[in-house]
């Protein structure tokens, strides 16, 4: 290092030295002259290329740092995507260095997304406890309201990092599902998305579990001047009839099992013939391998079909062999030139987004860094949250139930009350399912096989479905597909010719709403009746994996004038 430029007297949070190869004897003279750049919560970031150090080295680079009043912060292989450049990182603090202070300051300073960034870097082998993790993760709660502030001053997307507290405050609840406090900023954090209904319903439904004297003032403060977003129940999209020339599809998705998409997949298979829906990259699940990749969700199909070659796709797409483009990846992102050859290929033909991820707001930076900067002809969401700002020509698009995974044959007679099964974690979920254990004296934790899963779904009354990581849920559509009441969530998504509520669902708002109608339906196992037979012919109309088909591609025709409209219903918000 010659000379330090005017640097001697200044200190720096990220400190990074990149060196071809680490050697534990030469650390004193590779980092002295960086120690002296460091403050009390400076990182010092070591990345080299050589190899993984053994317990002696790692033993020897802690000897050093202590002598130097550091310890080892982290230390592992970085995942950069190539096999030929393997790099590996060390990072030290100071001794005294305490992360959640230093990310306390960083958001007083402005930054909360850096403070999170901080906190999602502690090594988990520096949390004690379960107990402090739920206060991490709490912590991060705060810093996510912060950004929101900060981002609605902008006039940024209300709803853009809703994902991000949404899944802060899942962490909280697995943990501990009667803190309090994080019950009040998710529901500030809907507040300040304008959805109050659901502010209140967070308020309401922990009120309701565990009274506490702040609580209620709380509530009333978060329905003042309540602006909720209204719900619509009449949404409609149009309903392909059919063309005299079927459709050709080339799907751009990712290599991993996607419900939404792989379901989508199925519908359009149905309609247009599998030789005319080309996936790429070669989805397994799709033609029945990998099967326990899906995780048991009913998204597993067999349809015949080899690996589709890019220079082959690239040539019938300049051959103008394909009528549409379906882009389905806003998570994976590992194909990113191949993505490229092929819509640079189809610069006439329609490219159309559909979004199935958990997420109410879509990447669109990062998608378009991905694709090469080509802009979407109509755009299609699952999590399309009603009341937040969306691009125009964007439309929902939920989930479906495959009609080939029912059962065929005579009636299930109904043995059993209620059915749930699934896991505790996120939305209120934690708060809910421990209530209706202890209320009704059942035992909503267990796991069955597929076999008996199916078997106890089919032979209840009522199933209950709980908001997860996303709004809409397999469960969802899988309650009434298999001749079940569902009693749900009032959804805040827009979902096409959606059920309605008394007729073929039963919707609740809050965990008190929610006991309530379960103790009616309970004793009313009639009427649970004949709401789930009207909740079975509407979701074969409306919601088979075939239905949601036409109605995507009703939407498309009409949009981009592919086809005659005139008997097809009108898009309606």
């Amino acid at each position: 290092m010659k000379g330090d430029g005017g640097l001697s007297n200044r200190r720096f949070d990220c400190i990074v030295v990149s060196i071809e190869r680490l050697d534990v004897n030469q650390l004193t003279d590779v980092l002295n002259p960086f120690l002296k750049l460091m403050g009390p919560n400076s990182q010092l970031s070591v990345l080299y290329r050589n190899f993984p150090l053994g317990e002696t080295e790692i033993a020897s680079v802690d000897m050093w740092l202590g002598r130097n009043h550091l310890i080892r912060y982290n230390y592992g292989r970085i995942e950069n995507g190539y096999k030929d450049s393997v790099e590996y990182a060390l990072i030290a603090v100071s001794k005294n260095y305490n992360p959640v202070m230093h990310a306390r300051q960083i958001a007083s300073a402005g930054s909360p997304a850096l403070a999170l960034d901080i906190l999602d870097t502690i090594p988990a082998g520096l949390i004690p406890d379960i107990h402090t993790m739920a206060k991490l993760n709490f912590e991060g709660q705060k810093f996510c309201l912060m950004w929101q502030a900060i981002r609605l001053r902008e006039n940024k997307a209300a709803h853009s990092l809703y994902f991000r507290e949404h899944r802060k405050f899942a962490q909280v609840t697995a943990l501990s599902p009667n803190l309090i406090d994080a019950y009040r900023a998710h529901a500030k954090c809907f507040k300040n998305m304008g959805r109050d209904d659901l502010a209140l319903r967070v308020m309401r439904s922990i009120q309701h579990a565990f009274p506490d004297k702040m609580t209620a003032p709380y509530a009333q403060v978060v329905a003042s001047g309540a602006t909720c977003a209204k719900v619509e129940t009449g949404i409609r999209l149009p309903v392909w009839q059919g063309n005299p020339r079927k459709m050709r599809i080339l799907v751009i998705t990712h290599n991993n099992s996607d419900y939404g998409m792989d379901t989508l997949y199925h519908g359009l298979c149905n309609l247009l013939g599998k030789q005319n829906v080309i996936e790429f990259p070669w989805k397994p699940t799709l033609h029945g391998q990998c099967v326990e990749s899906a995780n048991n969700y009913p998204c597993v199909f067999h349809y015949p079909g080899e690996k589709s070659c890019v220079k082959q796709l690239v040539r019938e797409l300049k051959a103008g062999r394909f009528d549409l483009i379906i882009y389905a990846d806003v998570v994976g992102f590992k194909h990113q030139e191949e993505v490229r050859q092929l819509l640079r290929a189809a610069q006439n033909i329609p490219l159309i987004l559909y979004d199935t991820w958990d997420d109410c707001y879509t990447p669109d930076k990062r998608i378009q860094h991905y694709i090469g900067g080509r802009r979407f002809d109509i755009r299609f969401k699952r999590e399309f949250l009603l009341g937040a700002n969306y691009e125009s020509k964007t439309l929902p698009l939920p989930f479906s139930f495959p009609e080939r995974y029912l059962t065929k044959g005579a009636r299930v007679k109904k043995t059993n009350s209620v059915f749930w099964a699934g896991k505790k974690i996120y939305g209120l979920r934690p708060l809910y399912i421990p209530y209706l254990e202890k209320r009704f004296g059942w035992r909503l934790d267990k796991r069955f096989d597929q076999q008996t899963y199916q078997t106890l779904l089919r032979q209840s009354h009522i199933g209950l479905s709980f908001c997860g990581c996303g709004f809409d849920t397999v469960r969802y559509w899988e309650l009434p597909a298999n001749g079940v009441m569902i009693m749900s969530e009032r959804l805040p998504i827009g979902i096409p010719y959606n059920f309605t509520d008394g007729e073929s669902a039963v919707f609740f708002d809050d965990l008190k709403d929610m006991e309530d109608k379960l103790d009616y339906y309970l004793r009313h196992f009639d009427e649970a009746g004949r709401i789930s037979d009207a909740g079975h012919r509407h979701y074969l109309r409306y919601h088979t994996s075939t239905a949601r088909a036409r109605q995507f591609l009703g939407a498309v025709c009409e949009y981009l004038g592919l086809s005659d409209a005139k008997n097809q219903i009108a898009v309606q918000f």
